[in-house]
Order: C-alpha cells, then structure tokens, then sequence
C-alpha cells in the first residue's frame, strides 16, 4: 500500500504520466532503430498520432543519428545522379535516366 508519506510533495499524476510516455515511445523508438512508422505499429497508433506525440513530449533522436542517416541518404542521392549523367539506370522508380527520385 503507498501512503502519502511515501510520495513526494509536489509530484501529481500527469507528471507521473507524461514520464512513462516520454520513456515508453523513447525506448519504442531506439528498439525501431528511430523508424516512426515501425514505432507507431508496435505502439499500436497511428503514425500521425506517434509524430504529435513526439513533438508534444520533445522527443529528439541522438544528434549523431541523423547525421549518419542525412550523410547516406546525400551519398545515395549523389551516386544516383551520377549514375543517371553517365547514361547509368537513373530513376529506381521508373527507370528513365534523366529523372532521379527526391
């Protein structure tokens, strides 16, 4: 049983649970590898409903994690247009090898 003179004088339900939810999606989040859509679905929300979440609650993933995603994602970019200017495969969507996918 808890009694009142267990409990800190000025915690209050809502900070008790906005801590489990900020802790709950965070390590939903890391065990995603901080893929939203796959979060959401372990979570059982909407996509939409996980990204208000995160905003409303400041969730960030580590700094370094995106660089590294940003970085890959420019390379990917870079090599597809060289591709696509050296007469390569172009576009991964529909083949044409003027156009590359954003």
């Amino acid at each position: 049983m808890i009694t009142t003179e267990a409990l800190p004088i000025d915690l209050s339900l809502k900070d008790v649970l906005l801590s489990v939810e900020r802790t709950l999606i965070t390590s939903v989040l890391i065990a995603c590898d901080w893929n939203q859509r796959r979060a959401a679905a372990a979570l059982r929300l909407l996509p939409t409903t996980l990204s208000e979440k995160i905003h409303r609650l400041n969730i960030q993933a580590p700094e370094d994690r995106w660089s590294r995603e940003k970085r890959s994602i420019g390379g990917r970019r870079a090599a597809r247009l060289r591709g696509s200017a050296e007469g390569g495969i172009g576009c991964p969507s529909c083949g044409s090898p003027g156009a590359t996918t954003p």
